[in-house]
């Protein structure tokens, strides 16, 4: 569907059962799957393939820190919804 294209990411081998949701977004964003514009139903979809659960608010705001940090990026799409991505994606340099 719309968002989700290449599958999972492939984290899986670097999580740890202490990692927060912060730390297992941002691993996902590290991993190829992270490269491609990813919506939050993208990466609340591949959360129970770890075995996690979470609400929608937790991961909405798990990836706003990562983003207001400045581990990945978030922007509007054409639909409006938010998308996110790596920030090392080449020529993803945010103006200061």
């Amino acid at each position: 569907s719309p968002g989700q294209p290449g599958g999972l990411p492939r984290a899986a081998g670097t999580l740890d059962r202490s990692d927060s949701l912060a730390d297992v977004s941002g691993k996902f964003f590290a991993d190829p799957w992270g490269r491609e514009r990813r919506k939050l139903s993208a990466v609340r979809a591949a959360l129970p393939s770890y075995g996690l659960n979470y609400p929608k608010q937790s991961v909405a705001v798990a990836l706003l820190r990562l983003a207001k940090t400045t581990r990945i990026r978030r922007f509007k799409a054409e639909d409006g919804e938010y998308v996110y991505t790596a920030a090392s994606v080449a020529g993803a340099q945010q103006p200061i």
